[in-house]
């Protein structure tokens, strides 16, 4: 019983003793399409939101603006006149 017990503890010391493992790497979650839109979508609406902001837009033009922009209309981008 004295000898289980010495090998035990000499077990949980070298235990102890040993150096951590690196967690285990995990592959990224693969995005659906319709989280890559959503995703897509909010990073083009906080560029239209900051283009907005730089052009000190009043409230109604502003989200006249907002929203021509993340439809991808290249007047409301900058990329022309209005018609």
């Amino acid at each position: 019983m004295a000898a289980t017990r010495l090998l035990l503890l000499a077990a949980m010391a070298g235990a102890a003793h040993a150096q951590p493992q690196p967690p285990e790497q995990k592959a990224a979650p693969q995005l659906s399409e319709r989280q890559a839109k959503g995703i897509a979508e909010r990073q083009r609406m906080i560029a239209c939101d900051r283009q907005a902001r730089e052009a000190k837009l009043p409230a109604a033009k502003r989200h006249e603006f907002i929203r021509d922009c993340v439809k991808g209309d290249s007047a409301a981008a900058g990329g022309g006149a209005k018609k």
